[in-house]
């Protein structure tokens, strides 16, 4: 009986080290995209006031030598901000959501904000949470996609940029 209990002890244990060494070592690097410029126009008051940017994710990635797609273990979008540099700044602003899409992949929302009141030129979107970004970011482009809920009909084109960062998890490069 003592002899089985040892048996099924020391094979746990053993299976436990075998797994926790095969555990890939993993760094975070932060990413961040150039600014987002979205012109939007044709502008009524509520939602489905959108504009869309192609995002030519193979470029980022070029531009981090740290991170692959190969490297690639997980992503996570970490921030969104959203800026309108005119006199009236945000302030018509009653609502923000970004969405990704690609050719291969469906549109998913992944940050907004309701109830936005008095809002300035600059405005942090909230990180909607279990989205999983990092298939988007294995593709060549993905599309963005920024939708607006104005309070009241725009005559003019508005011009919002978006600023978007993403913290990527990466295997770690061996140490000698």
């Amino acid at each position: 009986m003592k002899l089985t209990s040892f048996k099924i002890a020391f094979t746990s244990l053993a299976l436990a080290a075998t797994l926790f060494s095969c555990s890939v070592v993993t760094e975070t690097v932060s990413l961040e995209t150039p600014a987002q410029t979205f012109d939007i126009s044709d502008i009524f008051e509520g939602g489905g006031n959108s504009a869309t940017q192609e995002l030519n994710i193979k470029e980022l990635l070029e531009s981090n030598p740290m991170i692959t797609k190969e490297k690639m273990e997980e992503a996570i979008l970490s921030s969104v901000t959203i800026s309108k540099t005119d006199s009236a700044g945000l302030s018509a602003v009653r609502g923000a959501k970004l969405s990704f899409s690609s050719d291969d992949l469906p549109m998913v929302a992944v940050a907004n904000k309701n109830d936005i009141t008095g809002a300035d030129k600059e405005l942090t979107l909230d990180i909607l949470d279990d989205t999983e970004i990092a298939e988007y970011l294995n593709q060549d482009v993905i599309y963005v996609t920024l939708d607006i809920d104005y309070t009241a009909d725009q005559d003019e084109t508005q011009v919002v940029s978006a600023s978007i960062k993403f913290d990527v998890e990466v295997e770690a490069e061996a140490k000698e």
